[in-house]
């Protein structure tokens, strides 16, 4: 074994840190988007309300689609300026 190369130790330390890093992100980051975006809560409120499968977003033949598709371009019209 290389003198430069980490010690198991030190490997699992990192995994750890990562592993938390991760935790973090799911656990505490992501969940306050919904707390500053009032959007995120009227779309997800939308998709539950009338029983949508995440999966169906990618049929194009799904009328739900066309409204998902329609509800999120104009979430986002006032964060891409009004496009």
């Amino acid at each position: 074994m290389n003198a430069s190369s980490p010690t198991r130790a030190t490997r699992l330390m990192r995994l750890c840190a990562c592993l938390g890093g991760v935790a973090l992100l799911f656990w505490v980051v992501l969940p306050q988007v919904r707390v500053f975006s009032p959007t995120w809560d009227e779309m997800a409120g939308m998709i539950q309300e009338r029983g949508i499968e995440v999966g169906m977003f990618y049929y194009t033949d799904v009328k739900l689609t066309g409204d998902a598709d329609l509800h999120m371009r104009s979430a986002l019209a006032p964060v891409r300026g009004g496009k």
